[in-house]
């Protein structure tokens, strides 16, 4: 798993930025998620007193670079497959495109603020998918609603900034209910990290196999934590959606198919 941006390296970035756009600075509160391409922060506008958060997705220095790279050291050995007749020209050539495409399109952050626009635009009248500024929190999952933040700012096609969405994932759900299925209730986890069991914690870890050991399972507690006490939520709703994980899944998928592609939105 890549390591994330060194901290002072990112501050920099973000500073220098925010300034060339006339924005205030911002201040990072803490690390969202880490890639090859680029890292996600949740941060504060320091000129803001009433804390709102937002996320920012901030490429890696030199990645353009570094993805040429490498897209030119595979061209260059696609070159030798086709000379010993291993792989044909045609599907090099095809396949030389797509992973161009798929690169262009991850690098391309003015791409993805317009996607958003696009689908936040193309179904805000639909009466079961919610987007724009109202956050239908993914505990409230018995509504069956799904969020995509419409509006980010994109600065130099280097970093995105938008609207944070506290929630927690499909992928940490899906975490609870791993734990859940190997015997580690909420209040275990939580009596592990409060009480700094390491023996304990890097056991619940090893279990579910979590790649980043202890210190992924105290993130995971402590954002669920944070969640379910600024919005007063008692465990079992965390368990209820551990129960409906595969439902929430499936009828989100049959959801989005129905209003993308038998309604026909685009």
């Amino acid at each position: 798993r890549a390591e994330p941006i060194n901290i002072g390296t990112a501050l920099i970035i973000i500073s220098a930025l925010r300034k060339a756009h006339n924005k205030s600075p911002l201040e990072i509160v803490r690390l969202l998620g880490r890639a090859s391409i680029k890292n996600v922060y949740a941060a504060v506008e320091k000129r803001d007193a009433s804390g709102r958060l937002f996320a920012v997705k901030l490429k890696r220095p030199g990645i353009q670079i570094n993805l040429a790279k490498d897209m030119a050291f595979f061209e260059a050995a696609a070159k030798v497959f086709q000379s010993k007749g291993i792989l044909p020209t045609q599907v090099s050539k095809e396949m030389s495109r797509e992973i161009r495409r798929m690169i262009n399109e991850e690098l391309d952050f003015g791409q993805e603020a317009q996607n958003q626009r696009l689908l936040s635009n193309n179904t805000a009248s639909k009466a079961r998918i919610r987007f724009g500024k109202i956050i239908d929190n993914l505990f409230r999952a018995s509504s069956r609603k799904v969020h995509i933040p419409n509006s980010a700012e994109v600065y130099e096609n280097q970093m995105m900034v938008e609207e944070y969405v506290e929630a927690l994932s499909l992928g940490e759900i899906r975490l609870w209910k791993q734990l859940y299925e190997s015997g580690f209730s909420y209040n275990e986890v939580k009596s592990a990290v409060e009480q700094q069991d390491s023996n304990e914690l890097e056991k619940i870890s090893k279990t579910i196999g979590l790649t980043r050991g202890t210190a992924e399972l105290k993130e995971l507690f402590i954002k669920t934590q944070e969640i379910l006490t600024k919005h007063n939520y008692p465990v079992t709703q965390l368990e209820y959606l551990i129960k409906s994980y595969a439902s929430i899944c499936r009828d989100m998928v049959a959801e989005l198919m129905k209003q993308f592609f038998i309604d026909g939105l685009f």
